[in-house]
């Protein structure tokens, strides 16, 4: 069930927060999802907020967590680089990313 939920919210957060700000290659994660005849239903479940969702194939998942993996990296990488920051500094970057609305900023923060 955990895993069932990690993946529904990977889904929502892709559809929700394109990465491609972060990732130029994320469009074809987007593409994956919209395009579901490219993936073999193999059954359906009922998330913890009560919807049903389609299971397909291995294929998809392993896209989709590399994708997440990608994020998670571009966090870690950010957070590596401002380490040297001051807090002052760190806060005008951070306030400069909210105001673009890029998707992460707000999780980065």
């Amino acid at each position: 069930m955990h895993i069932q939920i990690f993946f529904d919210t990977c889904i929502l957060f892709s559809y929700l927060n394109p990465i491609e700000l972060f990732h130029p290659d994320a469009v074809q994660l987007i593409n994956v999802i919209n395009d579901s005849s490219k993936f073999t239903i193999k059954g359906k479940v009922k998330d913890f907020r009560g919807y049903i969702l389609d299971i397909v194939e291995d294929e998809f998942f392993n896209i989709l967590h590399h994708k997440m993996n990608q994020v998670l990296q571009d966090i870690h990488d950010f957070c590596r680089q401002t380490r040297s920051f001051t807090e002052e500094e760190l806060t005008q970057r951070l306030t400069l990313l909210i105001r673009q609305e890029f998707p992460l900023a707000n999780l980065i923060e």
